[in-house]
C-alpha cells in the first residue's frame, strides 16, 4: 500500500508541474499576444 501512495503522490507533482508549464508556455506563446493584452487591459479600462 504504500507503494501505491507514494506512486500517486509523485505522479501528482509531475502532472501539476505539466499544468504549469503548459500554463506558461501558454501565456507567452507568441501567436497569443493579443488576445491576453486584451484581457490584461480590461480592470483598467474601468478607470477611465
Amino acid at each position: 500500500m504504500p507503494i501505491i501512495v507514494q506512486s500517486l503522490l509523485t505522479w501528482s507533482v509531475v502532472l501539476v508541474g505539466a499544468v504549469f508549464l503548459l500554463v506558461v508556455a501558454a501565456q507567452y506563446w507568441p501567436g497569443s499576444k493579443a488576445t491576453n493584452e486584451r484581457h490584461r487591459l480590461i480592470p483598467l479600462n474601468d478607470d477611465r
